[in-house]
């Protein structure tokens, strides 16, 4: 028999329900057809010889914005990436560099801000935005709902010393010692923000930026993200929080054969400006008819609802009952983020879960609670587990994200960017972003995990930084929470079946099986065997993706 591709000589961990480990694969038309000594009786038109190295299912990210991503990266146009920057001083520098390429009067508009702590320790503000876009309206995305306006955007809004903080859904504007915005818009104050400029642009305000993207520049990030996480062994994601025009975007990517990754949107429902029934109509009479694909390459996967982000709601209890249930009543997967580690907000979630149980069961639809860092109770982990979720930590963010909460504590608690009651940096940090997974995993959850990027950035350098800090519990401010460390090769079972099982795919993918689709990942170093330090530091050599190889180091 003759078949497209054999890879020998490897060690090869198939992922598989026995953890098996074999030397040899081969594939035909995209898929694998025999794994070791049966693979080597077969001929190849290429046959690899992996000189002993490394092999793993491609990895699976549970949680991404991969267009989001993309645009940031985009070489010109779209936003002002300032992902990497870790100064106030280096952020102006490169907005000054976008406001001289602009035309004045026209937008400008960052990617999100460095997830770490600033230099500075403290935000930039408006005064700092205004010396460097004087003829601009211009803001920071400062997450993926706050952001820091210049006086331009400010007045825009309408929003100055006599604006009122909102109250649905309940915000901040950040005010000087005169009472004067700074421009910082925490939670709602930077929605009321949107809902204005909205109209203006002829955009919806479900829209998270204001970058005016087509289907052409869309899939031009498509293919650009799609490369640096193929770079990180990443050949399938759950794209959570897609906008429409994405939706539109990816299927005309899938349609002439340009998306190498497989995907799962998640389509957003805008929850912060749905108060009255005609906006709810809008949003849930209009979701998905036109969206019937659904293979393991590209589908819709069921709706993504936010009910708190940095400790602010994005809505009332009664709010997200309603979305909840009328979203299962229609048969639709609904994934929540509770809140970043606020108990609180994980029992409210539980308790709304547990409404629209009663009404139509959720059990085995496999409903992911995104972000669960709050899911740190015994009690929670038993009404969780029996209500058949699937938890989705994204450890690279939480590897970087707790440098901020502790080398800004202090900024970040004097703007109330967080309603927290955490007494120093170190106890944010772990109340935010320390994982329990040790005890996820012995509760018997199905434990997926994802980056959120933009919000953490992969690196080619360091394609294994998540995997690493789902295993050791180590961020970049140290362990967070004691004795939650996993094994091995329960980690790379997040990034890979569990993750493939957490989307529904687990016939195609997150696993090298007979029959399954040729996505794997060649790696420098025994990601089973290495030390930690090894782990932390190990490269990617080769991405598959269906047999064919789309990335070599």
């Amino acid at each position: 028999m003759l078949v497209d591709l054999i890879l020998r000589n490897g060690r090869i961990a198939t992922c598989d329900a026995n953890a098996a480990v074999t030397s040899a694969i081969a594939v035909l038309r995209g898929r694998i057809v025999a794994t070791g000594a049966a693979a080597l009786d077969l001929t190849a038109e290429r046959d690899v010889d992996l000189g002993g190295r490394f092999v793993l299912p491609g990895m699976v990210d549970g949680y991404s914005h991969v267009m989001s991503s993309g645009l940031d990266l985009l070489p010109s146009g779209g936003k002002v990436n300032i992902s990497r920057l870790t100064s106030i001083d280096d952020i102006l520098s490169a907005v000054a560099a976008r406001a001289a390429a602009t035309p004045a009067g026209e937008w400008i508009a960052t990617s999100c801000m460095f997830r770490g702590g600033l230099a500075e320790g403290r935000w930039p503000d408006r005064y700092d935005l205004d010396k460097v876009t004087p003829d601009h309206p211009a803001y920071i995305m400062q997450g993926g709902r706050p952001i820091i306006a210049n006086s331009r955007a400010l007045a825009l809004a309408g929003i100055d010393r006599h604006t009122p903080d909102p109250t649905d859904p309940g915000g901040r504007i950040v005010r000087d010692g005169n009472g004067e915005p700074t421009g910082q818009l925490i939670a709602g104050a930077a929605d009321l923000a949107r809902r204005r400029w909205s109209p203006s642009l002829g955009i919806p305000p479900e829209e998270w930026d204001f970058q005016r993207s087509g289907d052409t520049e869309l899939i031009a990030a498509l293919e650009i993200q799609q490369r640096l996480m193929h770079a990180c062994g990443v050949t399938a994601t759950r794209d959570v929080a897609t906008m429409r025009r994405e939706v539109s975007a990816f299927a005309a990517a899938r349609r002439a054969d340009r998306l190498r990754l497989r995907t799962q949107l998640i389509p957003i429902v805008p929850e912060r400006y749905m108060r009255s029934d005609a906006e709810f109509a809008a949003v849930f009479d209009s979701y998905f008819p036109l969206w019937e694909i659904g293979d393991a390459t590209l589908s819709v996967g069921g709706i993504a609802i936010d009910y708190s982000l940095d400790g602010w709601q994005m809505m009332e209890k009664h709010h997200l009952v309603r979305l909840v249930c009328e979203g299962n009543r229609r048969g639709w997967t609904v994934a929540v983020t509770p809140g970043i580690g606020g108990e609180d907000e994980m029992d409210a979630v539980l308790d709304v879960l547990e409404e629209a149980d009663r009404e139509r069961s959720i059990k085995d639809r496999r409903f992911p609670i995104m972000h669960p860092m709050g899911l740190r109770r015994a009690d929670q982990r038993v009404r969780a587990k029996a209500l058949g979720v699937t938890l989705n930590p994204n450890p690279l963010l939480n590897h970087f994200a707790a440098e901020r909460s502790v080398k800004m504590f202090e900024a970040v608690a004097a703007s109330g960017l967080l309603q927290s009651k955490a007494a120093s940096g170190l106890e944010q940090a772990a109340m935010m972003w320390g994982l329990s997974t040790r005890d996820w995993i012995d509760a018997g959850f199905v434990v997926s995990a994802g980056s959120n990027t933009p919000a953490a950035v992969y690196d080619a350098e360091r394609p294994f930084l998540g995997l690493y800090t789902l295993a050791t519990g180590d961020t970049s401010v140290g362990v967070l929470v004691a004795d939650q460390s996993i094994v091995r090769a329960d980690a790379i079972a997040s990034y890979t079946r569990n993750g493939a099982f957490a989307m529904g795919f687990e016939r195609d993918i997150g696993s090298l099986e007979v029959g399954k689709l040729a996505d794997l990942v060649v790696a420098d170093t025994d990601l089973l065997a290495c030390s930690d330090e090894a782990l932390r530091d190990a490269k990617v050599l080769a991405t598959y993706f269906g047999g064919d190889c789309v990335y070599e180091r």
